[in-house]
C-alpha cells in the first residue's frame, strides 16, 4: 500500500524474478473484464510491463475501502470486519452473485491464465487443453511423493490413485472453461457499508 498526502491510497503490486508465476498482465486483464460487469473490483490505474523503470512488471490498483473478512479459522483482528451473522449471510449472498458474473466469462484453455502467451499473441487462455491436466497430473504426482516416503498409508494411496483413474473421465466433461478467481477467501472480500 502506497499513501499520499493529497491523494488517495493506492494498492502497488509488483513481480520481480516471478520464474514462470507471473500473472500480472492477465489479473489486470480480468480486473477490467468483471468490472465492465458490474463486479465490484479494484480499479486498475496503470499496468507497466516494460521493465523500464522498475525491475520488472508492476501494477498499480486504487485501494479498495472497507475492512476485509476475518477467515473462519481464527478470531476477528481488529483491521478486519465485525460483522453479525445476519450482515456475514448477506455479504456472502452478495461475493455469491459477483461471481457468479465472473463465471459467466468464458476463457480458452483450463488453469493458470498465461501471461506470456498473452504478451506474445494477445490470447488469453490457460495453460492446460483439459481439466486433466491442471488436476489429475499433479494428484497422482502428489501420490507418487507420498507414497514411498510412507506419509500417508499405502492402502489409502491405492485407494486414492484407483479412484483418480477410474474416474478421470469426469474431468474431460468439462468442456466450458471460465474465468474463476484464483485466490478467493476472506481477505479478498471487503465490506464497506451494510445497510442489514
Amino acid at each position: 500500500e502506497a499513501t499520499f498526502d493529497q491523494h488517495l491510497p493506492v494498492i502497488f503490486k509488483a513481480e520481480v524474478g516471478a520464474e514462470g508465476d507471473e500473472a500480472l498482465v492477465l489479473e489486470a486483464w480480468a480486473i477490467e473484464q468483471v468490472r465492465a460487469l458490474g463486479v465490484l473490483a479494484p480499479r486498475v490505474i496503470t499496468l507497466d510491463s516494460s521493465a523500464s523503470r522498475f525491475p520488472g512488471r508492476y501494477l498499480i490498483l486504487e485501494k479498495v475501502s472497507g475492512l476485509p473478512l476475518p477467515p473462519i479459522w481464527r478470531e476477528r483482528g481488529f483491521d478486519e470486519a465485525d460483522l453479525t451473522p445476519d450482515q456475514l449471510r448477506a455479504v456472502l449472498r452478495s461475493t455469491g452473485e459477483h461471481l457468479h458474473l465472473v463465471h459467466s466469462i468464458t476463457v480458452a484453455g483450463y488453469g493458470r491464465l498465461d501471461d506470456e502467451r498473452y504478451l506474445r499473441t494477445g490470447d488469453v487462455r490457460g495453460q492446460h487443453d483439459s481439466w486433466s491436466g491442471v488436476l489429475l497430473s499433479p494428484a497422482l504426482a502428489a501420490l507418487d511423493y507420498l507414497e514411498p516416503r510412507a506419509l500417508i498409508a499405502r492402502e489409502l494411496c491405492a485407494a486414492l490413485r484407483n479412484t483418480l483413474e477410474t474416474h478421470a473421465e469426469i474431468l474431460h466433461m468439462c468442456d466450458d472453461p471460465r474465468l474463476l478467481h484464483g485466490d478467493l477467501g476472506a481477505k479478498h472480500i471487503f465490506v464497506d457499508r451494510l445497510t442489514a
